[in-house]
């Protein structure tokens, strides 16, 4: 009888045991998810993220994007990404209210509940998460995954991308190892 009763409830441990294995402890200020990075949340108005952060952290840019005012917020906290120090830049749109329109993250901080963020590979995106398709981006590579709703601009050299990929988009021809520069959250 005891034995019946450990059957019953194993398929109900394993899988918790197995999805706490994949999860990572990240502070809730720089936990990636679904619309989300940290403090910072599509669709959030202005007035809300300045109250998140220091003013010494924030700055007011204009991104110029086709050659039009574009304005954004850059936030730094404290971080050494790619982009000047910059941890993160908040696109601005207006509807009724100023709000966050787009998030792009260059902060390595800044990670998904299972380790992915930026400085992490195409191979550590795919054996976490499913990846819906990689389209090509000036002269990088975009990992998008649906399920996220988040995009991770990988570093590639174009030339060596094989040019199969470009005919199939078969995720398979593309080594593991193109690092994630950024990511991106509409």
């Amino acid at each position: 009888m005891k034995r019946f009763k450990w059957l019953a409830i194993l398929p109900l441990i394993i899988p918790a045991a197995v999805g706490a294995a994949e999860k990572v402890y990240v502070e809730e200020q720089f936990l990636l998810q679904k619309r989300q990075a940290g403090l910072i949340e599509i669709g959030m108005t202005i007035d809300d993220l300045l109250i998140r952060f220091n003013r010494s952290e924030i700055k007011l840019v204009d991104l110029n994007l086709l050659g039009k005012f574009t304005p954004a917020i850059e936030i730094s906290i404290g971080a050494t990404g790619p982009r000047a120090g910059a941890s993160a830049v908040v696109e601005i749109s207006w509807r009724k209210d100023f709000i966050v329109s787009r998030i792009s993250v260059y902060d390595r901080r800044f990670l998904t509940d299972r380790g992915v963020g930026v400085g992490a590979t195409l191979g550590d995106l795919k054996k976490h998460y499913s990846i819906s398709r990689v389209t090509s981006a000036g002269s990088n590579l975009v990992a998008v995954v649906n399920k996220l709703k988040i995009d991770f601009v990988l570093k590639a050299d174009l030339n060596s991308i094989p040019s199969q990929f470009f005919k199939t988009g078969g995720i398979y021809l593309l080594p593991d190892n193109l690092e994630i520069v950024s990511i991106i959250m509409n």
